[in-house]
C-alpha cells in the first residue's frame, strides 16, 4: 500500500507527532511511505494534527482513495488494526 504523510504546522501539538508516526511505521513496514506530493496519487493520506482544533481536517489537495485524520496519539492506536 502507498501512503501519502501531510504534518500539520505544529503550531500546538499535543503529542509527539512524529513519534507517533513512527510507531504506525514499524507496525506496518511493508507499506511504503512518503511525504505528500500533489503529483502523486496514493492509497491511503495520514493527515496528522497536532491537536483537536485539526486545521488540515479539509486537506483534499493531493489525490488518495481514503484520507485518514489524526487529532491525537489515541487515534493512531484505534486504526492500527484497519491497515
Amino acid at each position: 500500500m502507498k501512503i501519502g504523510v501531510k504534518f500539520c504546522g505544529g503550531c500546538n501539538p499535543s503529542y509527539d507527532r512524529g513519534e507517533a508516526y513512527n510507531n504506525y511505521r514499524k507496525l506496518f513496514p511493508e507499506h511504503t511511505y512518503e511525504t505528500v506530493s500533489l503529483q502523486s496519487s496514493y492509497d491511503r493520506i495520514l493527515v496528522i494534527c497536532g491537536c483537536d482544533k485539526a486545521c488540515l481536517r479539509e486537506y483534499r489537495e493531493a489525490e488518495a482513495k481514503e484520507y485518514l485524520i489524526f487529532t491525537k496519539k489515541n487515534d493512531f492506536d484505534q486504526e492500527y488494526p484497519f491497515l
